[in-house]
């Protein structure tokens, strides 16, 4: 074979490679119970005899959130439900550990949810604080829905 056959067998096998991974499926969904941008969850927040249960359900995004506290915030967005005090919701995660900011523009007026995601559920701890200090008002949970 002589230099430029072997040299057109080797660019015909290259652009064929290429061809075979620009041809792969998009991505998986992510399963269910698994906090990922797309994922749809319904927040219930339950603060006691003092409020009502609240419903709230988001979509997670991977859009950047601003907030004042530090660390990587990302925004979610209400498809249905209500929660009074709800303004710029966002998110963070790292391993289980999750955080929610139910309202991440307020600075120094933190309302928060705290918890983790264990079998395909969030459990948290609803809490509020500021420069005046903090208030335990309750709890929530967060289950996947379509």
């Amino acid at each position: 074979m002589t230099a430029s056959a072997l040299a057109s067998v080797v660019v015909a096998s290259l652009l064929a490679a290429n061809s075979v991974h620009a041809a792969a499926p998009p991505s998986t969904p992510a399963p269910s119970g698994t906090w990922a941008p797309g994922t749809r969850w319904r927040v219930t927040i339950t603060d006691g005899p003092r409020r009502p249960v609240q419903f709230v359900t988001f979509r997670v995004d991977s859009d950047a959130a601003h907030s004042c506290m530090g660390g990587d915030w990302k925004r979610l967005r209400r498809v249905d439900g209500y929660y009074d005090n709800l303004s710029e919701p966002a998110w963070r995660i790292e391993g289980n550990h999750l955080i929610i900011l139910l309202a991440s523009d307020i600075c120094d007026n933190y309302d928060q949810l705290d918890g983790s995601i264990a079998q395909g559920r969030f459990s948290a701890r609803h809490s509020a604080f500021g420069i005046e200090g903090g208030e335990e008002l309750g709890t929530a949970v967060a289950v996947p829905v379509k």
